[in-house]
């Protein structure tokens, strides 16, 4: 099967995928010559680990939410992890302010009624937010170091997968002297505060559940990490909206907070 047509596959809302077929080929007789194909020549694989840095809706991987939508077109904000990955982490930024450039949480479906199949997160999922404009957590700034923390945390995840590399992160301990880029001003050159009539967006930090049809959508694990509140601490002036918010609704003052912290649950650290 040519490669276009296993992409026109893919876009097809009535094609099923390789988990809705049978296992076997001599269970097969029934179906059309492609999906014969699917079953003989395609198997699942199992994804160890997945690491990624603050996808978003202009740029991130889109993610099919329900079986009513057409493939190919997607909700960029909630997104489902498949079934497939083992251990799921995402750095998140929290100084980004493009609306544009929200993230794409991954979130697990919670159905009203019980289904005969339920959808298994992976073992290990978190979304840990940083210090940081998307290309400060993501990297792409000459000379900044704040990418060095979301960086050194992911290695960390993917080591305790099982992945080996030949060096690891070591910080110089000067990554929270950097200040996190004003993308929303200087994005296309100062434009886009013009073409977003001024108005900035503020992540939501601690996103809770979210009634759906036919039930709710609830993120996974979300943490701010511990160099948030050190930032918080050595510098006056950073006090994120978001974060200011995140701490009033949750009754508690950032200065306190030594370590990484669950963003849902009052008074518990990771």
């Amino acid at each position: 099967m040519p490669v276009v047509q296993v992409y026109e596959r893919y876009q097809r809302e009535d094609a099923k995928p390789i988990y809705r077929l049978p296992k076997k080929p001599s269970e097969s007789s029934a179906l059309n010559l492609e999906d014969s194909w699917m079953v003989q020549y395609s198997r699942r694989v199992p994804i160890k680990f997945i690491g990624v840095w603050d996808t978003v809706g202009a740029l991130g991987v889109k993610v099919k939410l329900s079986r009513h939508e057409k493939r190919g077109e997607f909700d960029s904000h909630f997104v489902r992890l498949s079934r497939s990955y083992e251990h799921a982490y995402q750095a998140l930024a929290i100084d980004e302010h493009r609306k544009n450039f929200s993230p794409s949480l991954w979130y697990h479906f919670i159905p009203k009624k019980a289904p005969g199949k339920t959808h298994t997160a992976p073992p290990t999922v978190e979304q840990r937010w940083f210090v940081g404009a998307h290309s400060n957590v993501g990297g792409g700034y000459r000379n900044d170091l704040l990418p060095q923390l979301p960086l050194q945390w992911l290695q960390k995840k993917a080591i305790q997968a099982g992945l080996n590399f030949r060096q690891t992160i070591q910080l110089s301990g000067n990554e929270l002297l950097d200040t996190p880029v004003d993308s929303y001003a200087e994005f296309l050159k100062g434009f886009y505060r013009v073409l977003k009539f001024g108005k900035r967006f503020y992540r939501k930090i601690g996103c809770g559940r979210e009634e759906v049809t036919g039930g709710w959508i609830e993120p996974h694990l979300e943490t701010i990490d511990s160099s948030v509140f050190d930032k918080w601490r050595a510098n006056a002036e950073y006090r994120p909206v978001n974060l200011v918010i995140w701490a009033k609704k949750m009754n508690i003052d950032p200065q306190m907070i030594h370590g990484t912290m669950h963003a849902r649950k009052a008074n518990s650290s990771t």
